[in-house]
């Protein structure tokens, strides 16, 4: 997702929360320390009330204060008291989006949901299904909160929520916008406006307006861009100083895609004008740009250097800022780990204590010196057991590790030597037949192959690096139509040198839980078995089987086949392996990695066969 998309939902959330007035933060907590000291009594009902409007006076500017209050409300407040824990778990989620931590943001909106769907409050599901959708959008898991927004359109719909409505299409023109589909980005926007105009609300309809106007210039339309951010200045709240400043923003890109250099200079220093005024960092940073951009253009690089240093220091400033809460939370784990420590030291020293009092009383007797003995032996006999079990331990976690490595350089080997050779074969021609051919075309194609190496050598050492790390299969959710066409695009080479006709037809049911990376390296595999045991001018076909919860991706082929022995031995690691169609080599360890890394993804690979006709491979995996 760009940053001018994150800035606006940014933007969009703080200019909501503008809206809430409550009391005084200085008397509710005035009030809560009187409640504290005891100088005031309060029931339980009353003290949950107080600490939720004290939770939400503290949301914009302390969010940290905020989820530390409402979080003593869930505390003290038993299941039976919905309205103080909805209210708690409303301000929660509020306040982790504020901080930027989408994934506490998503859990809480989870619980606010689960305890709303109890009481049949639909009006509080909404509110958790907008910060489920926003935590998914921060997170750039763009499906996810398009999927989220729908739901919550949906039901907004149901309840007559006008409002709701105004506001779910603003934001999920934001996903589209990131998606490029700007032509539903443009469709819900002008939702948006509707469900605004019908109850004479300007605030969402001056912001859906300043969206147009970026996705106007997104398109290159600059015009139009320029035309809807000027009706968003006209319709806004005069005070409205968050959404000005973006509008002014909005005008000067425009501006500057017209090479009108003087307005587009103009509104860029409104806009920064508004957002200094603000301490608005990242508002400041996109202006700051903008005019760096239009002076450069117009020629004026005095001023154009001065907007870049501008640009540059609220760059650094908001990078400082984002490491320092990353080192923040470091320090709060090693705080937590020291006070984790200490627990232990300290009951570790009452041990000793205790230990001590016990050989004092002892010690006036003989026996109990022999069981001091027994003790001290006993104590030494399991140290050094332990001392060898855990020796163990490292010693097969550094087999395992060498296991490992030794698996990655042999799925590199194996993978990589197809698409080196099909370049080799590229390079041999233009050294070798310089008369016959084209040399541009074959240079481009050289590119073309190197870079599709490339991308699959980058993928398989970033997994790799990842399988070092943890060693753990992390499975996530593959589009297998994906995962076919990028392979199929690897082995082009080697299909047209073998006139292969190779026929996939991408389906809508393609989705599976599975670790990526095993994921491509089995396809790749089954594929380039396929291509290498057919013969010149025979057929491979992909076809998928739907089986319920799972998905069976047939790869049949017109090749060699094989017997019945040769298939129960097919998954047997021999380090060799019979040559194709055209003498290619192999490794034999291609099918024997496929079939592992189906099993530890929960799946199964089958094989059918018949010598002299062919042969389909079935990768059964679970559906997402």
């Amino acid at each position: 997702m760009s940053d001018n998309i994150k800035l606006f939902a940014t933007v969009l959330f703080y200019l909501i929360i503008l809206q809430v007035n409550s009391q005084s933060k200085d008397s509710l907590l005035s009030q809560w320390k009187d409640v504290s000291n005891r100088q005031i009594q309060l029931v339980d009902t009353a003290k949950m009330q107080l600490l939720n409007d004290l939770a939400i006076s503290y949301k914009e500017n302390q969010p940290d204060s905020s989820i530390y209050y409402a979080k003593l409300v869930l505390d003290m407040a038993d299941s039976s008291l919905f309205v103080y824990r909805i209210d708690a778990l409303k301000t929660i989620t509020s306040a982790y989006y504020i901080i930027s931590d989408p994934k506490l943001c998503h859990d809480y909106s989870q619980q606010l949901i689960q305890l709303a769907e109890q009481i049949d409050d639909q009006k509080t599901v909404l509110h958790g299904k907008l910060y489920t959708g926003l935590a998914y959008m921060h997170q750039d898991k763009v499906d996810e909160s398009i999927k989220l927004f729908d739901e919550y359109l949906k039901l907004a719909e149901t309840l007559r929520d006008t409002i709701s409505l105004a506001r779910g299409f603003l934001n999920q023109s934001i996903n589209y916008d990131a998606r490029e589909a700007y032509k539903k980005a443009l469709d819900v926007l002008a939702k948006s406006i509707h469900f605004s105009d019908a109850i004479g609300d300007t605030y969402y309809k001056a912001m859906a307006y300043d969206r147009r106007g970026y996705i106007h210039s997104d398109l290159k339309q600059y015009q139009k861009a320029v035309d809807n951010h000027l009706i968003a200045l006209e319709i806004m709240d005069s005070d409205n100083d968050w959404e000005k400043a973006f509008a002014y923003a909005g005008l000067a890109q425009a501006y500057l895609g017209l090479k009108n250099y003087g307005k587009s200079t103009d509104y860029g220093k409104k806009s920064v004008d508004l957002a200094v005024k603000m301490d608005a960092k990242w508002d400041i940073q996109n202006s700051a740009m903008i005019l760096y951009q239009a002076y450069e253009q117009s020629g004026d690089f005095k001023n154009a250097l001065y907007y870049h240093k501008m640009y540059k220091t609220y760059y650094d400033s908001i990078y400082s800022e984002a490491n320092e809460r990353k080192i923040h939370a470091l320090q709060l784990g090693q705080v937590e780990l020291e006070r984790e420590t200490l627990q232990q030291e300290n009951a570790l020293q009452q041990q000793i204590l205790q230990q001590r009092n016990t050989q004092l009383i002892l010690i006036l007797g003989l026996l109990a010196f022999f069981l001091l003995i027994i003790i001290g032996l006993y104590y030494v006999f399991s140290s050094k057991k332990k001392f060898a079990e855990q020796l163990a331990i490292q010693h097969k976690q550094l087999d395992d590790l060498n296991k490992m490595k030794d698996r990655i350089l042999s799925i590199l080997a194996h993978d990589m030597r197809g698409p080196m050779q099909s370049v080799m074969a590229i390079v041999h021609l233009i050294k070798h037949d310089k008369a016959n051919i084209n040399i541009d075309e074959l240079v481009d194609l050289v590119h073309e192959r190197i870079s599709v190496v490339s991308h699959s050598l980058n993928s398989i050492l970033e997994w790799s690096l990842r399988t070092f790390k943890g060693g753990a299969t992390t499975q996530e959710v593959m589009d297998v139509n994906e995962v076919i066409k990028e392979q199929i695009d690897l082995c082009n080479y080697d299909v047209d040198q073998k006139q292969l006709n190779v026929e996939f037809e991408p389906k809508e049911v393609s989705r599976v839980q599975v670790e990526g990376e095993h994921l491509r390296i089995i396809i790749r595999n089954i594929l380039s078995n396929a291509i290498k045991f057919t013969d010149r001018g025979g057929a491979i076909r992909i076809t998928y089987r739907d089986l319920g919860s799972q998905l069976a991706i047939d790869i049949e082929d017109t090749g060699m086949g094989m017997s019945p022995e040769k298939v129960d031995n097919l998954f047997i690691s021999r380090g060799k392996t019979k040559m194709g169609t055209d003498r290619e080599i192999g490794t034999g360890l291609g099918l024997f990695l496929c079939k592992e890394y189906a099993e530890m993804n929960g799946g199964t690979i089958d094989v059918n066969s018949k010598l002299n006709q062919g042969t389909t491979f079935s990768l059964i995996l679970n559906k997402a």
